[in-house]
């Protein structure tokens, strides 16, 4: 039976226990955070703490049969499933019963039921249907997403009357953070926003088009990572004894039977082909989640930075850096605190062009509205009330929970403090690789966002996606990171 590393199962717990406080935060308790919640947060901490120190001290990773793993991988997210299907706080603005999001959910039952043959038997599936069973997944998302829009015209959340009428103004020859009172989006937001406006009728399109591209951007990751290279070297081999006399390549041949063998007795379990769960989990856990839904009735566009970031990934790994670089420079103007990624850019091997490629495509992005009006975008990007880091303790955080029951306020700004230490001390001591990346950036930004003092559903989508990322990067790496 194959093997995976450890660490992927206890990152695809940290995607599940977000879900989890989402679904208890604003599908069971009416958005308050409650015990069980405070004591998820803070044994995902523990976790990622954990990790975050294994990375810095360069241990390998830790292997256990996939079977246990993915089987409860595929229960897990069917219970998700059954959740959302029997979530009475679905969608908070909905006009209509969502009768066709019920539907989708048996079909996403059947296909999380189509992983355990494989995954008992400990064989891998077919290519094609694997890839069929993806698409009917992502089918799913979208037929969903347009029910929502249609069941739900109007929310009364702030985000999307925040981004319609910002859109509205920008089309109207506005500057959108001059005309109106309180936008706190960037740029980026607002180009997502426009194109979906303009392509779909509804801004909505958006957060729904970002879920799906970083769904599969998530796959790819996990199934384009580091291969194993055993062929090559045998491939070396036979070509230095195909030079020799006949009697040396007798005995070379016998060698290399024997070595060849010897390789394929001692080669690591994890490089042996494994059901297609494990490579899917990543992104099904984050379509799946129970309040994917409520993400884009709101329009909540929080997942925009991760997206960019999985693509910047994708370039990497098929050796596309300034392509990559640039779509990191996106990830980075999409969020103010977003500001953690120059540090942890390091982890990547950039050289001096794709840096430029990096902050320059971050500042072309804010430079027209910059030209129109320096004074309030220069307002918009020094404001970090968006990621959690200032504001006042009002939020989906331990802090909230420490103030609300005991009138303990923390002193300054907690989460901006231990966001810098960890990206700091990631730059210096954490291996150069996609993985360290990834697990750096969720470690640096869970410390923003949760000591903050203002944390709310979207942030929480937001380390959902980012902790589904980092699970995606291992799977892909797992043949390097025996």
């Amino acid at each position: 039976m194959p093997t995976l590393p450890r660490e992927i199962g206890w990152l695809l717990i940290v995607v599940y226990v977000f879900g989890l406080v989402m679904l208890m935060t604003v599908g069971l308790h009416d958005g308050s955070f409650a015990e069980i919640p405070f004591f998820l947060v803070l044994a995902c901490g523990a976790l990622l703490a954990v990790q975050f120190g294994r990375l810095l001290a360069k241990r390998s990773f830790q292997h256990d049969s996939a079977r246990a793993t993915l089987t409860l991988t595929a229960i897990a997210l069917t219970v998700f499933v059954v959740a959302t299907f029997a979530d009475a706080r679905l969608l908070l603005d909905a006009e209509k019963t969502p009768r066709f999001i019920r539907i989708t959910h048996a079909g996403q039952v059947v296909l999380l039921a189509s992983y355990l043959p494989s995954i008992l038997r400990g064989v891998p599936e077919r290519r094609l249907w694997g890839e069929v069973r993806f698409a009917l997944f992502a089918l799913f998302l979208v037929l969903g997403g347009i029910s929502v829009m249609l069941l739900s015209p109007r929310p009364h959340g702030g985000a999307f009357g925040a981004h319609t009428e910002a859109v509205q103004a920008l089309l109207h020859g506005e500057n959108p953070y001059r005309a109106l009172p309180v936008n706190g989006d960037t740029p980026t937001v607002l180009y997502a926003s426009a194109l979906a406006l303009l392509a779909g009728g509804d801004v909505r399109w958006a957060p729904l088009a970002t879920l799906v591209a970083t769904g599969f951007a998530l796959r790819i990751i996990a199934r384009r990572g580091a291969r194993p290279r055993i062929s090559s070297r045998s491939t070396v081999g036979d070509a230095t004894t195909a030079k020799a006399s006949p009697a040396a390549n007798a005995a070379a041949s016998l060698r290399s039977r024997t070595t060849r063998n010897s390789v394929s007795e001692l080669r690591p379990p994890s490089s042996l082909p494994f059901p297609g769960l494990a490579e899917d989990a990543p992104a099904l856990m984050l379509w799946l989640t129970p309040k994917a839904y409520f993400f884009v009735e709101q329009s909540y566009s929080d997942v925009l930075p991760v997206a960019f970031i999985a693509l910047a990934l994708v370039a990497h790994l098929h050796e596309r850096r300034y392509l990559a670089a640039a779509l990191l420079g996106l990830a980075l103007s999409a969020k103010q605190s977003m500001i953690w990624l120059v540090p942890l850019a390091t982890l990547l091997g950039f050289g001096l062009g794709e840096w430029a490629a990096f902050v320059g495509t971050a500042l072309l992005t804010v430079t027209p509205f910059a030209v129109w009006d320096y004074r309030s975008a220069a307002a918009l990007l020094m404001n970090l009330h968006a990621g959690g880091g200032l504001s006042s303790i009002d939020g989906m955080t331990p802090t909230s929970w420490f103030y609300e029951r005991y009138g303990l306020a923390p002193r300054g700004a907690p989460g901006l403090f231990m966001a810098a230490v960890v990206s700091a001390v990631a730059a210096w001591l954490a291996p150069r690789t996609r993985y360290a990346f990834s697990l750096s950036a969720l470690a640096a930004f869970f410390a923003f966002c949760v000591l903050g003092r203002s944390m709310f559903v979207g942030s929480y989508f937001f380390l959902t996606a980012l902790a589904a990322l980092t699970a995606a990067v291992a799977v892909g790496e797992r043949f390097e990171l025996v």
